[in-house]
């Protein structure tokens, strides 16, 4: 190998490891945010099983009322 070609390589990886830490450091920022207010869901489905399948509306008017504006 050449001598410029390890300096591109060593180049690389410094790139590649500063571009891993600003995503790792902006994903536990993005975390810390609140969420909005809403009914709680179950870990992994989430709110699925609470989602009606018929008369939506009337649960979504109920949830207003009760979580939001």
């Amino acid at each position: 190998m050449d001598l410029p070609s390890i300096y591109f390589l060593d180049l690389s990886v410094v790139v590649l490891c500063l571009i891993v830490l600003l995503v790792i450091r902006n994903q536990r920022f993005a975390s810390r945010l609140p969420l909005p207010p809403g009914p709680k869901g179950m870990p992994i489905v989430g709110n699925m099983f609470d989602i009606p399948k018929q008369f939506q509306w009337v649960t979504y008017a109920a949830w207003a009322k009760e979580y939001g504006r």
